[in-house]
């Protein structure tokens, strides 16, 4: 994902997830601009029933959404996109 996540444009990414709703799933999030608690909102609701894994690095201010709605520990993360094939464990930066 690039640019800004919002209530404008989040429903795009809530529609990919859940048109593809099975399986592992890398959402990419380090040119990520912005997003707020509609991105949170969206990758929560995809956690289940599909696995969900957020490749980084995390820029500063969504790693700053995570912490300060307590929902960090809630994501598998993986330092890339490319490390995410492997095994992750849950909040692992």
């Amino acid at each position: 994902m690039t640019g800004i996540i919002d209530i404008e444009t989040a429903p795009v990414l809530d529609y990919a997830l859940l048109c593809a709703r099975s399986g592992r799933f890398v959402v990419d999030l380090s040119a990520c601009a912005f997003a707020d608690c509609a991105l949170l909102s969206v990758l929560l609701r995809a956690r289940r029933p599909s696995e969900l894994v957020l490749a980084g690095p995390l820029p500063m201010g969504i790693q700053w959404l995570f912490e300060h709605t307590g929902t960090l520990g809630a994501f598998t993360l993986a330092s890339d996109e490319g490390s995410s094939v492997g095994e992750g464990a849950p909040g692992a930066a």
